[in-house]
């Protein structure tokens, strides 16, 4: 995997599916799967589940382009995970977002080039195939 990745499409798509073929190429204990919250960005211990083998994060149920876009910084950047009572760390792993609504492709662009060069997207069409 090259870059990190946005899965899109409508309930029952094989979203989730696809991400998990996705974290099928990788060792179970080098993905950590992550659902979203609101304001999870800001928390310091986001990332505590992640070992210093973590290469991809999982997020699940981002609504909106606004939401994949708060991860621009992540992807751009190597992340220091903080865990309570233990030295933080430093990894540098791809992403899988899991957005739970159709994003077009024109809205993908609008986030600019640099964005495209990080991100993959993948649309599940409505019938469960890509």
């Amino acid at each position: 995997m090259k870059k990190s990745i946005v899965i899109t499409g409508r309930q029952g798509s094989g979203k989730t599916t696809k991400a998990k073929e996705i974290a099928n190429q990788f060792d179970k204990d080098e993905v950590v799967f992550l659902y979203y919250r609101s304001k999870i960005l800001d928390n310091p211990f986001i990332f505590s589940e992640c070992t210093e083998k973590t290469k991809l994060i999982v997020f699940e149920e981002l609504y909106d382009i606004k939401q994949v876009q708060g991860f621009f910084n992540f992807v751009s950047n190597p992340i220091t995970v903080n865990k309570r009572g233990e030295n933080p760390f430093i990894i540098s792993p791809k992403f899988a977002l899991v957005c739970q609504s159709d994003i077009t492709q024109e809205q993908f662009a609008g986030l600019g080039a640099s964005f495209e060069r990080r991100f993959d997207i993948i649309n599940c069409q409505h019938n469960g195939t890509l």
